[in-house]
């Protein structure tokens, strides 16, 4: 009865995630026939462009056309709604399915033709979905984790890769089972560009990265334009970019754009809507706040400013059953605010190069962030190339070999008996 109830709280959102997602619907709408091998499930704009898409890449490379490639697009709080439009116009999956109608599958509602042998990948979202599909249709499953929450969910996967040692010995302090851990080092880092060799030879470039999501847009447009603003100030003979996702609705754009604009131009600071390691690629000094950007610096690399204002997280999404307890109307903001302080206090580190070395390589700003004081930091940090250089050498080094996604993909392929007598199970 509790797991029946549980179930039907689950369903009381489909509703909204079917009206956020209608169009991305139109992708899963109807259910093949043919044999599904691989399935990847993850949701939210780092998460698809980091993971998924390398690695279903390197999956393509090996297996060649006659693999069949499944996305499913959990629930995620951090999903920018246009995740299924991305992975489309990748051209590397057969079916994408949304995210109501993955959790329709994942309660035993509704069918999609899954034939064995085939294998089960979860790179982000709910791991209840992945865990429930996996368990419906009883194929191997693995995952990519890099917080504790996957301990109690790690009796349902055969294997979880994880980015570094550091992170192998975090999870295992916090209960995961050593056997299962594979260090495969970060898929993030695969695909991405190089800087520009002719980065720090001009004019110095600063690029302040404003998001890949509405809500974080929202929140931390304001802070940069001031904090662009002061920086101007000075330093009068740099050139400044604020850049933010073209995935943005175009809408949110504006509404944040528009008191800053003539300002902004006034100064000369120019606003682009690029990929991040685009803006970053000529960038001398980047300013971001915690997650895929700071791998993405790291990859490149380029000396980042790491930034967590406070004040702003009572609008900021969580993972885990924290974010529907902390979405209570008036409520939620304001136990955010009161916890968020206790939390990140608790943390050491809060960009990934730190995390996933457990050393201090990124400059980190965190708590009640002023423009004007930010400014200062970023100025100091332009004006001592020898500083610059140092965390750009410490960054490469952390980033570590690239060919994680191929070394996953490895283990996948591995997992699929090839040449065994398909069994229909979905």
């Amino acid at each position: 009865m509790k797991q029946g109830l549980s179930d039907f709280s689950k369903i009381l959102y489909l509703e909204v995630i079917d009206a956020t997602f209608s169009i991305d619907g139109v992708l899963g709408a109807f259910a093949f026939t043919m044999s599904i091998p691989l399935i990847l499930i993850g949701n939210g704009p780092g998460e698809i462009a980091g993971w998924v898409l390398p690695i279903a890449r390197r999956l393509r490379e090996r297996a060649g056309a006659g693999m069949r490639l499944v996305l499913i697009l959990p629930p995620s709080q951090f999903s920018s709604g246009r995740e299924g439009r991305i992975a489309a116009a990748s051209g590397l999956f057969d079916e994408i399915v949304p995210p109501a109608r993955a959790v329709r599958l994942a309660l035993g509602w509704g069918a999609l033709a899954v034939t064995r042998p085939a294998a089960l990948l979860h790179l982000g979202g709910d791991l209840w979905v992945s865990r429930r599909l996996a368990a419906r249709w009883t194929v191997p499953a693995f995952a990519y984790a890099e917080t504790p929450l996957i301990a109690r969910h790690q009796r349902a996967f055969q294997r979880i890769f994880v980015a570094s040692q550091v992170v192998a010995e975090r999870l295992s302090v916090a209960g995961v089972e050593p056997s299962r851990l594979f260090v495969s080092g970060d898929p993030r880092l695969d695909d991405l560009p190089r800087r520009k060799t002719t980065a720090g030879t001009g004019r110095l470039h600063a690029v302040l990265l404003a998001g890949s999501r509405s809500h974080f847009f929202r929140l931390l447009f304001p802070l940069w334009a001031e904090t662009a603003l002061a920086l101007r100030a000075l330093a009068a003979d740099i050139s400044l970019t604020v850049a933010a996702s073209p995935h943005l609705p175009q809408e949110s754009v504006e509404e944040a754009l528009a008191p800053w604009r003539e300002r902004l131009a006034r100064e000369g600071i120019s606003f682009r809507l690029v990929e991040a390691p685009e803006a970053m690629a000529d960038a001398d000094l980047v300013m971001t706040i915690p997650g895929t950007t700071t791998m993405q610096v790291a990859a490149a690399p380029v000396a980042a400013l790491v930034v967590v204002p406070l004040q702003s997280v009572g609008g900021v999404p969580t993972e885990g059953l924290w974010q529907w307890l902390l979405s209570i109307p008036l409520l939620g903001p304001a136990l955010k605010r009161a916890l968020a302080p206790g939390y990140i206090r608790r943390q050491r580190f809060v960009s990934l190069p730190n995390r996933l070395t457990g050393r201090a390589i990124l400059p980190e700003v965190v708590g009640r962030v002023e423009p004007a004081a930010l400014a200062r930091t970023a100025a100091a940090l332009l004006a001592d190339p020898a500083a610059r250089r140092r965390i750009e050498e410490a960054l490469a080094e952390a980033a570590g070999p690239r060919g994680a996604a191929a070394r996953i993909a490895d283990q996948i392929l591995a997992a699929v008996a090839v040449g065994r007598t398909p069994v229909a199970v979905g």
